[in-house]
């Protein structure tokens, strides 16, 4: 008997930077940063950065904020 195993192991695509606001260049706080097509997705910090990490191909992001 014979057994082949393969194994395909996938690049890791990170997606980081700061959600500003256009008028003041202020980091906004607290908005939802998802990959578009995953179930990857973070929310920026205090002062506006975030970081995603996933091993999924994407090619957009999707950006949310309420208020």
């Amino acid at each position: 008997m014979l057994l082949l195993v393969s194994i395909s192991y996938g690049q890791e695509t990170i997606v980081k930077g700061k959600i500003i606001d256009a008028k003041t260049n202020d980091g906004l706080p607290f908005v939802n940063i998802y990959l578009q097509g995953t179930n990857a997705g973070t929310s920026s910090n205090f002062e506006g950065f975030y970081e995603i990490k996933t091993v999924e191909p994407v090619d957009s992001i999707i950006v949310s904020c309420l208020g």
